[in-house]
């Protein structure tokens, strides 16, 4: 299995998992353009895409759904609520979270986690190996650390670093928002709850703030806390990550 994270940070969020039969994006936070540009980087052809994933339906997350559905017909899934919310002119498979379904080799499970929109989900992607995708948490909870532990590869989010938040030029109410059981989760956060549910995988730094972190601190802070076991990997507003087979 394959992983490259096409986009990640409130401006856009998009991940790329590929086997040798199956190709799915897991949500669309960009228009048409710069997924085919992104895409174009792994040598897919965007109509290679077997089923697109929605996570939940804040904008940086499903910008460009409705244009890339126009535009290639590909199917898209996510739960009632999200499709309810998300004003989407578009036709998706609806699912009942927790509830495993399959894409061709695929055997996905959608988790609920703890984000400030109607039902957001993190995911569990089953294969040859296993993978977690949870971009948008503001903390975590013993049924996603069930579903995440011992995996072979996450894409997890490491949104800000806590002092350079509290000391930064956000409103308060957007701190507090932030740092907040339904925000997002802190550099710390994220390398504490990868420490405690795994002993080594390949790991990817998703929605990395550009007002309250850095992408080396972020890396490093979780590498500090992870150790020599794990391989951190960074990803990146507007550029494509490397892409790593697990």
């Amino acid at each position: 299995m394959e992983i490259c994270v096409l986009g990640s940070s409130s401006a856009g969020n998009c991940t790329l998992i590929k086997t040798e039969n199956t190709t799915i994006l897991i949500d669309l936070g960009f228009y048409p353009r710069y997924i085919e540009k992104s895409l174009s980087y792994t040598g897919i052809d965007p109509k290679e895409i077997d089923a697109v994933l929605i996570t939940h339906e804040h904008t940086d997350h499903i910008r460009g759904a409705e244009s890339f559905f126009r535009k290639y017909r590909v199917p898209f899934v996510m739960n009632k609520l999200t499709f309810q919310n998300a004003h989407v002119r578009l036709v998706p498979a609806l699912f009942e979270n927790f509830q495993e379904f399959t894409i061709k080799e695929l055997h996905i499970t959608p988790i609920t986690v703890k984000h400030d929109s109607s039902n957001p989900v993190a995911y569990l992607i089953e294969g040859e190996k296993r993978i977690g995708v949870a971009t948008d948490l503001g903390s975590t909870d013993l049924r996603l650390k069930s579903y995440f532990r011992n995996l072979d590869a996450y894409v997890f989010e490491s949104n800000h670093d806590t002092e350079m938040l509290l000391h930064g030029t956000y409103p308060g109410f957007l701190k507090k928002r932030i740092v907040g059981d339904y925000g997002h989760l802190s550099n710390k956060q994220c390398g504490n709850t990868l420490k405690e549910i795994n002993s080594g995988a390949e790991i990817f730094l998703a929605h990395i703030s550009e007002n309250n972190n850095t992408p080396e601190k972020a890396k490093g802070t979780v590498e500090d806390i992870l150790g020599d076991d794990f391989t951190v990997h960074l990803t990146f507003p507007q550029k494509a990550s490397e892409m790593i087979k697990v």
